[in-house]
């Protein structure tokens, strides 16, 4: 079994943790599955908002659980503020695909445009492909054009 078992702040912290440390199978497995315990449960069983428990009971709209959906943004697409600046002027790339996912395409609004972010296996290798506004400085970026 793959499910969390975790409350509004542990649920962020432990996908962090995981995707830091180079766990991002496990951590996808865990946004991923279907059991009790996951989004995907709850998406499953007619839920359009985060419930407040992973089996239902409880408010039905409850927007802390949304927290780790900053993982896909942060972890698999990899899109990142340098660390002490600001307003995404100054980010890093660096997409995590897990083994499961063999593509992923997304993007963020910034105050300056929207960044976006494409990435694919192909080969074995990640390909990485972004677009950023004027204005934003893209710094230590692995495998990507």
């Amino acid at each position: 079994m793959t499910h969390f078992d975790t409350g509004i702040l542990g649920t962020d912290i432990l996908l962090e943790v995981l995707f830091s440390h180079g766990y991002a199978d496990i951590a996808f497995r865990l946004l991923n599955n279907n059991e009790v315990g996951s989004f995907l449960y709850i998406k499953n069983n007619g839920g359009t908002t985060l419930w407040e428990s992973w089996n239902g009971t409880g408010s039905l709209f409850h927007p802390m659980f949304g927290a780790c959906v900053r993982q896909l943004f942060t972890s698999i697409l990899g899109i990142r503020q340098v660390e002490g600046s600001v307003g995404y002027h100054r980010i890093v790339i660096d997409p995590q695909l897990p083994n499961s996912l063999s593509f992923a395409e997304g993007s963020i609004r910034t105050e300056l445009g929207t960044i976006s972010v494409s990435c694919k296996k192909v080969n074995g290798k990640t390909e990485v492909h972004y677009s950023v506004p004027d204005g934003v400085t893209v710094e230590n970026t692995k495998n990507a054009r």
